[in-house]
């Protein structure tokens, strides 16, 4: 090959050097360009998303309280209220027939009147089954 030749071909493949190396930098702009705009836009997606979140966890928070408000009212609860409610209820009546055997025992053992038997024990004029 010649000098000539060799010089022309150097001339050329400094040319070509120039030329990527322009590409080289555009795409390397372009680049960053791209990278900032993905940040810019999972920084702005990141606070939505976090926007979100804090709006669904106060959601939640309150709904949680007016849950609690409300469990008073849940149909098992009051289901279950009734249930011992009415086991208190015979209990409170079992004992009042007791006392009224024991007065009803005493009245006719020991010749008692009711009324001082109640006066006795604290038992009001009113006491009966509920």
């Amino acid at each position: 090959m010649s000098s000539c030749k060799k010089t022309e071909r150097l001339k050329i493949l400094k040319d070509e050097i120039d030329a990527l190396e322009v590409q080289y930098q555009n795409n390397e702009e372009k680049r960053l360009e791209y990278e900032k705009e993905m940040a810019e836009v999972d920084e702005t997606e990141r606070k939505t998303a976090m926007q979100k979140l804090e709006s669904l966890e106060s959601k939640h928070s309150s709904i949680k309280t007016e849950l609690e408000e409300l469990k008073d009212f849940d149909p098992k609860l009051i289901e279950e209220i009734e249930n011992h409610m009415s086991d208190f209820k015979e209990a409170a009546n079992r004992w009042t027939d007791n006392i009224f055997s024991l007065e009803s025992f005493c009245v006719k053992k020991f010749g008692m009147d009711k009324a001082a038997f109640r006066k006795a024990f604290g038992i009001p004029s009113d006491f009966d089954n509920i």
